[in-house]
């Protein structure tokens, strides 16, 4: 259950290197964003964000990081995937409390 002011989202999981240099084609960044991009180290060391269907980029906080690099470590996740995320928003700061894949493409 979530407190008054947590809220859920779902979307797709990037990485904030991809999400700055691919800033006007996030469209197509969601869906076609590669697991691959995103255990590569300048990927993962820049941190993760959550790709709202809005095309708002939400960045994780440290909690939501080492959430998103679990996920992405089982092998049922795949490229395209959406992620849900529970947690509370602060500015463009997502503080993460509960994150897991949730669909396909």
């Amino acid at each position: 259950m979530l407190c008054a002011s947590e809220k859920s989202w779902s979307g797709h999981l990037i990485d904030v290197a991809c999400a700055t240099d691919r800033k006007n084609n996030l469209s197509q960044l969601g869906p076609e964003h590669t697991r691959k991009c995103l255990q590569m180290p300048a990927c993962r060391n820049s941190g993760y964000a959550l790709l709202t269907e809005q095309l708002r980029v939400l960045r994780f906080d440290q909690r939501g990081n080492e959430l998103a690099k679990k996920v992405l470590e089982k092998e049922k996740w795949r490229s395209g995937a959406k992620i849900h995320v529970d947690g509370t928003l602060d500015g463009d700061l997502l503080l993460v409390k509960q994150l897991k894949c949730c669909s396909r493409k």
